[in-house]
């Protein structure tokens, strides 16, 4: 399964970052797409040399932006013009706020982000796909997917949104050699996961991991998922093991939505 190309989107930082060093650790060869200074991703270009022996591309460009996208995807062609083999959909990002007062720019936004964004992709790659007769698209959903929460309108609608088109793309693409699944993780032990508890701990003058505690709150096994455990799981359907897999949601969330 080794030496396939890989594009991971939003993978300058968290999960993103994860998947795309858990997928160079199996031989892929990886493209970064993600906002980030020079010097920063300069540093993963460096890492991924260091650890795992390849040179990375990274891509940049404005998600909520098709044009952007569409500039990403040509880009993309010249320096692999056979495409992609793994297209791994996780850009994405949050806003807080009542639906009442959630600004329509944002919602726009976010849809293009987190709907538009992989569509434009899948509809791009799979083609390459289908004429190789193998291909992986994975769909970073959440566990939003599955449940809501208050104040997250956007979040959600675009984490359910996610599920309904991998499993439309996975019968369009049946009895091609592509599958297409979604992971659904949970709470992720990201930096910015860690920002937040911390943020709550001076906010309401208690410890950082009761910080935490406060963020694991749905969580019956009180943990987070790591990076590494989310990028083991995209190595998982992207192993021949998963060659009967398609249409699926791995949930990752530590029973969340068991209850």
């Amino acid at each position: 399964m080794a030496g396939r190309v890989a594009l991971v989107t939003g993978s300058t930082s968290g999960i993103g970052l994860g998947i795309a060093r858990a997928l160079a650790s199996k031989g892929h060869s990886i493209l970064l797409t993600g906002f980030g200074s020079e010097d920063v991703i300069q540093k993963h270009k460096e890492d991924f040399q260091r650890d795992f022996g390849m040179s990375v591309s990274h891509f940049g460009g404005d998600f909520s932006r098709p044009d952007e996208v569409d500039g990403l995807c040509r880009e993309i062609r010249k320096s692999h013009p056979g495409g992609i083999d793994i297209l791994v959909n996780n850009a994405g990002f949050q806003y807080v706020s009542s639906i009442d007062e959630f600004p329509l720019e944002t919602w726009t936004s976010m849809m293009s982000v987190m709907l538009t964004a992989p569509f434009l992709l899948i509809k791009e790659f799979s083609q390459d796909m289908k004429t190789k007769g193998w291909g992986r698209i994975v769909n970073i959903s959440s566990t939003h997917g599955h449940v809501a929460s208050v104040n997250k309108s956007a979040y959600v609608t675009a984490k359910h949104g996610i599920l309904g088109l991998t499993k439309v793309v996975a019968l369009e693409f049946a009895r091609t050699g592509i599958t297409c699944n979604a992971i659904s993780p949970g709470c992720v032990s990201t930096g910015l996961f860690l920002q937040q508890a911390e943020e709550l701990a001076a906010k309401h003058g208690i410890s950082f991991q009761e910080g935490k505690e406060m963020l694991l709150e749905k969580h019956p096994n009180k943990a987070c998922a790591t990076e590494e455990q989310i990028g083991a799981a995209v190595n998982f359907i992207c192993s021949s093991a998963c060659d009967n897999m398609t249409g699926s949601a791995l949930v990752i969330d530590g029973g969340w939505t068991a209850v």
